[in-house]
């Protein structure tokens, strides 16, 4: 168990988080565990013991993943100990007789021990029972089948297609529509990684079809508003992405036409009352305290204001990154590669007080802004500068007196309509407008490449070339087999 920290005067989880830079790249293992599986009575319990070994053994791959561009990384299976450990313990269950009330548990089980074969059958015999005829539970069914597929290490893309395909005939509720989207959405992301674009295209194109089928009250769902909308609008951008970039080449406005457009269409707000943030003038950020690339010390607000005009800048809102989680160290991996590859990139995090840290109180902004410093520029070494907002805030009355926080002018700025500016990275151009705004991460990383290739090329007047699509890596075995078996 991680101990509580101590937070007194200024040095604020600087003991636990600030170890030498050669003491932050120490990895900790857990040492191998030997599992007596002959004790475990339900597929639940064998999944837990799975868990417990891939928790220990898998930091390796999982480092891999966030600290490598996308490709063969994400093809990797398991780590042989939890593979190892999912074979003994599902050993007892035969496919072919396996309880069918072991449905959803035991299709993970099998992947995890690479018994794709025994996850089909089992597959095809639940759907084989009287009670899968009922469109409804034949939905579910296939719904849990995908989404376990798609969501599998490494993802079964081939299995999960072939499943959605099927889903695709027996939906009959918005409910079933949502899942459906939400299955295809992963197909696609899981596609993108591995470089599979055919599929990809295949999952995206699948996208706008299911919106097509949404009534108007489905549409004023929560659900559509955080989930839908946003799924349907990346598939627009998917396919529409290389008519995009050659739009860029000839101009900004073309460019940016094309991307309100598939807002506009995702969305079906008016292009006259468009709530988006691409094609729109970056406001000048503001904070109340700045620390420039390798500061020690607060610094005097840059001038001129950033994002500097005649500048490529990324801006990026990490709220929420003072934590270990995995999407903040993915995040700063592709900070690290494109401040590499682009020098005069200029990247600035934007960060904001809370009167915490971790489950600490702060005692001053000042305080919980060097935090942030430390954290940000000293232990993560982010080639960039460090914009901290002290968060307007007010209490609620005696006896609750929690803080409620406001947003920062930062937070106003960048947020446009139903485009909140938490995560995100905003690229803008030398002219001072946005041109694109994702979360900064891996499945994110060459969208913004190839934005400021042709950025690049246009200020030194050359011409910027389609990127050359990546080659596929090298299938896996079960993608191997599934490729023969579809030919």
């Amino acid at each position: 168990m991680i101990a509580r920290i101590s937070l007194r005067g200024a040095a604020v989880a600087a003991t636990f988080w600030l170890a030498s830079p050669a003491g932050a790249q120490t990895r900790f293992l857990w040492p191998a565990a030997k599992i007596d599986v002959s004790r475990y009575a339900t597929v639940e319990e064998c999944l837990a013991a799975t868990a417990r070994v891939r928790d220990s053994m898998d930091l390796p791959r999982r480092m891999r993943l966030i600290t490598e561009p996308m490709g063969a990384a994400d093809l990797e299976g398991l780590s042989p100990p939890v593979v190892e450990v999912a074979q003994r313990c599902s050993a007892k269950w035969p496919a072919a007789t396996a309880s069918l009330d072991d449905y959803a548990p035991l299709l993970p089980l099998y992947l995890q021990a690479g018994r794709d074969a025994d996850a089909r059958t089992l597959v095809q015999r639940r759907l084989a029972a009287p009670d899968a005829a009922d469109p409804t539970t034949r939905a579910t069914l296939l719904n849990i089948a995908a989404q376990t597929y798609v969501f599998a290490t490494p993802s079964r893309i081939v299995d999960a297609e072939t499943t959605l395909q099927q889903l695709r005939k027996v939906i009959t509720t918005s409910d079933q529509v949502f899942q459906a989207m939400s299955a295809w959405y992963a197909l696609h992301t899981s596609s993108v990684l591995v470089g599979d674009t055919a599929r990809a295209r295949r999952a995206a194109e699948e996208l706008p079809k299911l919106a097509a089928t949404l009534t108007p009250q489905d549409k004023e769902s929560l659900l559509w508003q955080l989930r839908g909308r946003t799924w349907t609008y990346k598939a627009y951008e998917y396919l529409s992405w290389f008519k995009a970039l050659d739009r860029l080449r000839e101009s900004t406005a073309a460019y940016t036409a094309i991307m309100r457009s598939n807002w506009s269409k995702a969305s079906e707000e008016h292009m006259s009352a468009l709530q988006f943030p691409i094609g729109t003038k970056a406001a000048p950020l503001t904070a109340d305290f700045w620390f420039m690339p390798g500061a020690t010390a607060p610094s005097p607000a840059p001038s001129p204001t950033r994002p500097t005009t005649g500048s490529i800048a990324l801006v990026i809102f990490l709220d929420g990154c003072m934590r270990a989680n995995s999407t903040c160290w993915d995040m700063d991996a592709t900070i690290k590669r494109l401040h590499a590859k682009y020098p005069d990139l200029e990247l600035t995090v934007i960060g904001q007080t809370l009167g915490y840290v971790l489950d600490n109180l702060t005692q001053a902004p000042s305080m919980e802004a060097d935090v942030y410093r430390q954290w940000w520029l000293g232990y993560k070494e982010l080639p960039a500068a460090v914009a901290i907002s002290s968060t307007p805030f007010t209490r609620l009355e005696d006896p609750d007196r929690r803080r409620m926080n406001q947003a920062t002018p930062n937070q106003k700025n960048y947020s446009v309509g139903h485009w909140p500016s938490t995560m995100k990275g905003y690229l803008i151009d030398r002219d001072g407008t946005i041109i694109y705004a994702d979360t900064v991460q891996r499945s994110s990383e060459s969208h913004f490449t190839q934005l400021i290739d042709i950025l690049e090329a246009k200020h030194h007047g050359q011409h910027a070339d389609r990127p050359v699509p990546v080659a596929t890596p090298p299938v896996t075995a079960y993608q191997r087999e599934d490729i023969v078996a579809s030919r």
